[in-house]
């Protein structure tokens, strides 16, 4: 089954800000505001899921 969220134009090259991106929650956030076409930056004191994390969107 495939699953398919709605996209939003206007989110296009905005800067979107997410404290606790790495993980969880907030990485999903990262993801999708980045599938918007989003200009995302997170924050997060998890080293290592902050960097497995932009190497997957890279």
């Amino acid at each position: 089954m495939s699953v398919q969220f709605a996209t939003y134009p206007s989110l296009t090259d905005r800067v979107v800000l997410i404290s606790g991106g790495a993980s969880g929650i907030g990485a999903d956030m990262v993801r999708a505001f980045v599938a918007n076409g989003a200009r995302v930056c997170f924050l997060d004191v998890q080293d290592e899921p902050a960097e497995a994390l932009v190497r997957e969107l890279s």
